[in-house]
């Protein structure tokens, strides 16, 4: 081999080109693995060697300007208050596409007066996965990528974007259903007061007020609140005065707050009115009395929309695919792969002392 570097100067492919002693073209194809070339084993050993001699590899940038398209899944965040994070979800999805040579990049859906062009335009990813329904405008903006487009959502949609459903409806049915079991007739639900919660909420309540049809309970009796004690007692005086006798709140923060509420009104908790949350916080494991509550494992979900972006991409094929289910681009450009998938694993009750 022959051929050297300048101490100091960044490394190119020129350089691994002339300690290989091949052309700069020979260097990229077996770097970046471009099929249909004709090069020898021996030769493709030749340019890994000097490549790891060298300690050089592709530039990704480089490879976005040549193909139009980086390595990149842009990830679009929705504004959620604080406190609630998609950690976990986030994790999932990046370790599923690391898998396959991609990178996850999240970014906040944009404000009404910044369209998501200039966002793809930055990126050129390889796809996009909303953890939010997207709005016709923002479909609108991603159509001239031509690339895959999956979404999650908590309920009925009124387009084909590809998605995974989350399990709001099984979480409102597990709520309700172990409080009648209990024998409770009247049940208030807390609906929250923050509106960015409201898809996940509306979705909850209808399945809440379902299951209480079902069990031939009253309709639930529904009441905004925040969570913070004093708007929970606010709202346990309403349903005191409704005859309520359990509530089930949006989320574990919301019922520690209805907790609360109930100890300054000097209610008992159960025994004055019980509690369901939804989440299984930490905090929720730690409260007293321990709080009653239904625990949502994100995973599943979150490695299900890595799957139906990966097998559009055709990397991978997601479990029961077949052929069939892979379409190909609308005249949006979009690729849509198979039905949606309303999965219900991962929610379980966890029944402590609030209930």
């Amino acid at each position: 081999m022959t051929g050297g570097t300048v101490p100091g100067s960044r490394l190119t492919s020129a350089d691994v080109a002339r300690r290989a002693g091949v052309s700069r073209s020979t260097v990229s194809y077996v770097l970046n693995e471009t099929p249909g070339q004709r090069i020898s084993q021996a030769t493709r050993e030749r340019v890994l060697e000097a490549a790891r001699e060298l300690g050089y590899t592709p530039s990704a940038a480089a490879r976005a300007l040549r193909s139009g398209r980086s390595e990149v899944v842009l990830c679009l965040l929705p504004e959620l208050p604080d406190g609630y994070t998609v950690g976990g979800f986030l994790q999932t999805m990046s370790a599923a596409f690391a898998e396959r040579g991609l990178t996850l990049v999240a970014h906040p859906v944009p404000a009404d007066d910044v369209r998501l062009g200039r966002v793809w335009r930055a990126v050129a990813p390889a796809a996009v996965v909303g953890l939010t329904q997207l709005t016709p405008g923002e479909i609108a903006d991603l159509e001239p990528l031509g690339v895959p487009v999956a979404e999650v959502v908590c309920g009925d949609v009124d387009h084909d974007l590809p998605r995974v459903v989350l399990p709001d409806c099984t979480i409102g049915v597990t709520q309700a259903t172990h409080l009648t079991a209990q024998g409770h007739r009247r049940i208030g639900y807390g609906y929250p007061r923050d509106p960015r919660l409201a898809a996940f909420a509306d979705v909850r309540l209808a399945a809440v007020r379902e299951a209480c049809a079902a069990a031939g309970a009253e309709p639930p009796h529904v009441v905004m609140t925040g969570a913070d004690p004093e708007d929970a007692a606010e709202a346990l005086r309403e349903w005191g005065e409704a005859g309520v006798t359990a509530v089930c709140a949006y989320d574990d923060h919301h019922a520690m707050a209805v907790v609360a509420g109930a100890s300054t009104r000097g209610l008992r908790v159960p025994d004055d009115v019980a509690v369901i949350g939804v989440g299984d916080l930490p905090a929720a494991r730690c409260s007293v009395p321990g709080l009653t509550t239904v625990a949502v494992d994100m995973r599943p979900y979150a490695e299900r929309l890595a799957r139906i972006v990966l097998d559009a991409l055709a990397l991978t094929k997601a479990p029961g695919a077949g052929q069939d289910d892979v379409q190909e681009p609308d005249e949006g450009g979009h690729v849509f792969v198979g039905d949606a998938v309303d999965e219900t694993d991962g929610v379980a009750l966890v029944v402590r002392a609030t209930t």
